[in-house]
């Protein structure tokens, strides 16, 4: 059987731009096809979670560990809220509450920013303090003094790494609100001041209003600093030793968001 001939192929023409838009085509496709976009964080299930609109590496542990903030809520409400799950890391009930807060639904009302730890390496250790045992709590420069054990605060205000990203995000966010979690004291800091804060928190995650005087004065703590040199106010909250996490991801989220203002239709 004879073969059909090929059909003769059409020649397009191709006018000089014509060309030029071809080259220029071939040097932009392969920057666009093959350019990869880095993901917003390499901790699970904060990539997928779709409250958080944006992430923020405020700064790195002394191990090197990335310490981030997660932006959910509504920037433009007119009030900004900052809630830290954790600055001690053998104190972790309060990340728990961050969880469930990145986790939900759209938060409104607020400009919320969440920092599940501030204290990674101590997290990964499961010590109160970083990787040179500093406590963070004590290494902020309101009050600051030289501490021994367990309470050890460093060198000089603001020595480690971690507290000085914690100092520099807060001044440049400037918020109204501020969380901050810890245990095993169970209860809501008494201050001087955001004594509305203080009684939303309270109401909301059903703890008692306490002193927390840290045996007589809480020396170079991260509240006292913010609440010194700050507008807004810092509240300490201390869960119990074992807070269930029914209740930290449930009455205890539901609380911190209402007290910050915020909410979830």
């Amino acid at each position: 059987m004879s073969r059909m001939p090929a059909p003769p192929q059409s020649r397009v023409r191709r006018t000089p731009w014509a060309v030029a838009l071809a080259t220029l085509a071939a040097s932009v496709l392969p920057l666009v096809t093959t350019a990869t976009v880095a993901p917003v964080s390499a901790e699970p299930g904060i990539a997928e979670a779709k409250t958080v609109i944006g992430v923020r590496r405020i700064g790195t542990s002394v191990d090197g560990r990335p310490i981030r903030a997660l932006h959910l809520g509504d920037p433009s409400s007119g009030v900004t809220a900052v809630v830290m799950g954790s600055m001690h890391g053998n104190e972790t009930a309060g990340m728990a509450v961050v969880d469930s807060l990145r986790d939900g639904g759209p938060v409104h009302g607020v400009d919320l920013w969440l920092i599940p730890t501030i204290n990674p390496d101590g997290v990964a250790r499961n010590t109160r303090g970083n990787a040179r045992g500093v406590d963070l709590n004590r290494n902020f420069p309101h009050e600051w003094a030289p501490l021994t054990g367990s309470y050890y605060s460093g060198t000089k205000p603001l020595s480690e790494p971690e507290s000085r990203a914690l100092r520099n995000f807060l001044n440049r966010v400037d918020p109204d609100f501020v969380v901050s979690f810890h245990q095993p004291l169970y209860g809501v800091g008494r201050s001087g001041k955001g004594k509305p804060l203080q009684r939303r928190l309270a109401q909301g995650l059903g703890l008692p209003i306490k002193a927390f005087n840290c045996t007589g004065k809480c020396h170079g703590s991260m509240t006292s600093w913010f609440n010194a040199n700050h507008g807004g106010a810092a509240i300490t909250v201390e869960f119990g030793s074992g807070p269930s996490r029914s209740y930290l991801r449930g009455r205890a989220a539901r609380g911190t968001l209402q007290a910050v203002l915020g909410s979830r239709f």
